[in-house]
Order: structure tokens, then sequence, then C-alpha cells
């Protein structure tokens, strides 16, 4: 579990992340990406998957990730937390400091 003592956001278990536009572009993993999941397995099941067609996927916190493809305005407004990019998003949960400044009201 993956401590995230931040807006009583409870501990994280699992992280599911979408691969191409978000892990990869042109179906190619992002530099840096890779490094950063390994860190991360230690304290997280990860799972990949592919987008949300019918809209049925839920978690503790959700952060949009923008990367080339963009996002929809819909995802926007879903999403707790908006980074530009994976190794951002990523990042937020390696520093939960960061993502505690980012949630601050």
């Amino acid at each position: 579990m993956l401590p995230l003592p931040v807006l009583g956001i409870s501990p994280l278990a699992h992280l599911v992340l979408d691969f191409n536009g978000t892990l990869a572009c042109d179906g190619r993993l992002l530099e840096g990406v890779a490094p950063r999941l390994e860190r991360l397995s230690g304290d997280l099941s990860i799972h990949v998957v592919t987008g949300d067609t019918f809209g049925g996927a839920r978690a503790a916190l959700s952060i949009a990730v923008i990367q080339g493809e963009g996002a929809a305005v819909e995802a926007l407004q879903a999403a707790q937390v908006v980074a530009p990019d994976i190794l951002a998003a990523l990042d937020l949960l390696l520093h939960p400091l960061r993502l505690k400044a980012t949630l601050r009201t």
C-alpha cells in the first residue's frame, strides 16, 4: 500500500493506467515511465488497461493526464487532479507532498 496522508485520501493499493495516450505514444512506452512504475510497483499493484469505453471505472484518486493527445473536457471535469504528462502524474504519487499542495483548497 502507498500511504498518501493528504486531505483524507486512504492508502492506495492499486494503480490503474491507460496505455496509449498515457503511458505510450504511437504504441511505444514513453521515456521515463518504466523506472517510475518499477519504483511504485513495490507499494502498488499496477494494472494497465485500455480506454474506459463504458464509463464504469472508479478509483480513490483520479488524475487526468493530457499528454500529446489532449483530454476530453468530461475527463478533466471528472478528475480530482490534472497533470500535463504521465511523468508528472506518477511523480505526484512518488512525492506525496506535491499531491498535497495540488489538492489544497
